[in-house]
């Protein structure tokens, strides 16, 4: 009952030196993730501050952005209420041109019309002049009649005098008809000189009513040019004021959202400062494990110490024990494991049939080169073998043989024979020889 007791107490010893060997390489391990962290946070805790200066300094720029905003939009509807004003001038202003088209096109007319009438006028006093000259020969073969009468008169002596009274009164009618008639040829040529000026001063004016129409359709198509180009700039203007005023809107919600940035981002300053501080306490916490591991370390030596001073094992001899066979047997297993690689069913496979084939070999087992267990049986005791100076012997290229000692596995005295293989990554085999 004492020998299982200290075997007992062995293995538990040896667990335990395993166990405070892990919590150290985790403690180590959190230690490190700890140091990491906390230059993480610190330099999160930096970048969230200068985020934060930034953001602040965004917000000041949004808001000058704002405040510009707002001079544009009034500068805007200033332009978009001028361009209103500038396109009922135009559109007043081609209503008068085209106002003006129309009266002189009317003038046109009346110009076309009284040329016609002074040209037919002057087609009547042609008619009147030949009239006149008719009369002209009228009144000169009456003056010859007369002259003719006065002559037969005189002629007749007293029984022509009053023949005689009647030609002379023939002939004061026909001077007096010749005076009438040339007063009217002269009438009828400063008529028609009147009427020829008047034609050509209505000529000259049409012509210069033609012009004023050419130059005033001009005016007409530049006006509507100009039109186009008001109606244009006022389309502009309206555009302009329609995108100021989402502009606005879009720099106000973005004033805000940097508003929430800056305050999400003092809250992640403060998430940070919080979460350092945690870590520092985690740290202290690490630290107080880091000194109980130590303090475990030592109890489990001592332990163990006290455990091989009760135990009764330097008189033990390898009874039964054939350490050529079990050397010739882990170094057949390094040469098949060499080919299997890190495959587990095949290290399975060939490692119970070693554990069948030999009655002192009591376990077998591989590792990787981290220590972890590829397979054992019966299933080992431990999580790894890093700690175990038979993996750390193996590993160095030695086929180490133990002294005698208590499995962790069968919990019985043994020695354990281990060697490297190299398949795939490589490893080591061991096998438990029963003492």
């Amino acid at each position: 009952m004492v020998e299982a007791f200290l075997n007992e107490s062995q293995v538990f010893a040896d667990r335990l030196i395993a166990s405070v060997d892990d919590l150290g390489r985790a403690a180590d391990h959190l230690n490190d993730i700890a140091e990491r962290s906390s230059d993480a946070g610190d330099k999160l805790r930096k970048r969230s501050l200068h985020v934060m200066s930034r953001l602040k300094q965004t917000l000041v720029w949004m808001k000058e952005a704002d405040a510009q905003a707002e001079r544009v939009h009034a500068l805007s509807d200033r332009m978009k209420q001028e361009s209103e004003r500038t396109r009922a001038n135009m559109t007043d202003m081609n209503e008068a041109v085209n106002e003006s088209v129309r009266a002189l096109s009317e003038l046109d007319g009346l110009n076309r019309t009284a040329v016609d009438h002074v040209k037919h006028s002057t087609e009547r006093m042609k008619h009147i002049e030949d009239i006149n000259e008719l009369l002209r020969e009228i009144v000169g073969q009456t003056s010859l009649l007369a002259l003719n009468a006065s002559i037969e008169a005189a002629r007749a002596g007293e029984s022509g005098r009053g023949f005689g009274v009647v030609a002379d009164r023939i002939k004061k009618l026909a001077e007096q008809s010749r005076e009438a008639v040339e007063r009217s040829s002269r009438m009828v040529e400063e008529i028609g000189q009147g009427a020829a000026q008047a034609a050509a001063a209505v000529e000259t004016e049409r012509a210069s009513v033609q012009r004023a129409i050419g130059h005033v359709r001009s005016i007409a198509l530049k006006l509507d040019e100009a039109s186009a180009a008001v109606e244009a700039v006022h389309d502009s203007a309206l555009g302009v004021a329609d995108a100021n005023r989402e502009q606005r809107i879009r720099v106000s919600r973005t004033a805000e959202m940097v508003n929430e940035a800056a305050e999400l981002g003092q809250e992640t300053v403060q998430s940070v400062e919080q979460t350092m501080a945690d870590m520092r306490r985690q740290r202290e916490g690490i630290e107080s494990l880091q000194t109980v591991g130590a303090e475990l370390q030592q109890a489990s030596s001592e332990l163990v110490s006290s455990i091989l001073s009760l135990r009764a094992e330097d008189g033990a001899e390898l009874v039964g024990v054939d350490l050529e066979q079990g050397k010739h047997i882990l170094r057949s297993l390094a040469a098949e494991l060499t080919a299997a690689g890190l495959d587990k069913d095949r290290h399975k496979g060939m490692l119970l049939r070693a554990l069948k084939a030999y009655d002192g070999v009591e376990a077998v087992w591989s590792n990787d080169t981290d220590g972890r267990f590829i397979f054992s049986e019966p299933a080992a005791g431990l999580l790894h073998a890093r700690h175990r100076e038979w993996w750390k012997r193996a590993m160095a290229g030695e086929l180490y043989v133990s002294e005698p000692y208590v499995s962790a596995i069968t919990k019985r005295p043994c020695i354990t024979l281990a060697v490297r293989y190299q398949g795939g990554a490589g490893g080591v085999v061991g096998i438990d020889l029963r003492v």
